[in-house]
């Protein structure tokens, strides 16, 4: 009777193994859209860390290029800091950018216009324009907060290789949509890193507005994290409008003090 028994099993076992691989069964992830968007924001984290960067604006045939060095640095909350100062060319040059992440209200920025003397403060309704005339906005250069959107997992995709998550954002409030200028994001994780490959955006009536792909995966081994050191955004309603931006030096954890990021050290031109 036992034997008959192991036999009618091995049978079922076959047959499963037959239908699972002609159509294979949906298996529940383990995490949700929330679970995997906040694992990408902790998983390559750094104390702190400077980059000095190559930014490239292009516009058809035309081209414009700026040299940039950012700090970066994370408080006591995981809230982040970062400070962007333009290095070159000269018409550029000692401009700034400050951003202090909250995580119970909007991030704070400023800019600071050599020319001017003056620091100028983005205010929120102005988070969807752009970055110093590139594809980025000024909402794309904040990290803010996991609670401003609501996040839904709609898949799995392989993009350049690599196995991912699709995950669908959507702003938690209309203030947030109408602030940032975006009605969702299509966000793209590395399964193996926990690493955004791309972002896709939508303006706020729902039209696709553009693409941002982050490839040239780089390992900081001495913190044990992970960098994409190329960014491009490509802008699907302007065609020939994108900005690229190459990483071409990484320091990480060198302790930098917190006085830079402050307006007194935004206005400091160096």
């Amino acid at each position: 009777m036992k034997t008959k028994k192991r036999i009618f099993m091995s049978l079922i076992v076959i047959c499963f193994l037959t239908v699972s691989t002609q159509f294979p069964l949906y298996a529940e992830p383990d995490l949700t859209g929330r679970e995997i968007m906040q694992k990408a924001d902790e998983e390559n984290d750094t104390d702190d860390s400077t980059y000095l960067l190559t930014m490239e604006i292009r516009r058809g045939n035309s081209k414009r290029v700026r040299k940039m060095k950012m700090w970066m640095k994370s408080d006591e909350q995981g809230n982040e800091r970062s400070l962007i100062r333009f290095i070159w060319p000269a018409q550029v040059k000692g401009t700034g950018f400050l951003t202090i992440e909250h995580s119970d209200r909007d991030d704070d920025q400023w800019l600071y216009l050599p020319a001017l003397k003056k620091v100028r403060r983005i205010a929120s309704s102005k988070k969807g324009g752009s970055f110093m005339g590139s594809d980025f906005a000024y909402a794309d250069m904040g990290g803010g907060s996991i609670d401003d959107y609501t996040y839904k997992l709609v898949g799995s995709e392989v993009i350049d290789g690599n196995d991912c998550y699709v995950v669908e954002e959507t702003p938690a409030t209309e203030k947030i949509k109408k602030d940032e200028g975006y009605s969702k994001k299509i966000t793209w994780i590395r399964k193996d890193i926990f690493y955004r490959a791309q972002v896709k955006y939508y303006d706020k009536h729902g039209n696709y507005l553009k693409i941002m792909k982050l490839s040239d995966f780089r390992k900081i081994e001495e913190a044990d994290v992970w960098l994409a050191t190329y960014i491009i955004t490509t802008n699907e309603q302007k065609k020939g409008n994108e900005t690229a931006v190459t990483y071409d030096e990484i320091e990480v954890n060198t302790g930098i003090p917190d006085d830079f990021f402050t307006q007194r050290y935004l206005v400091k031109e160096k």
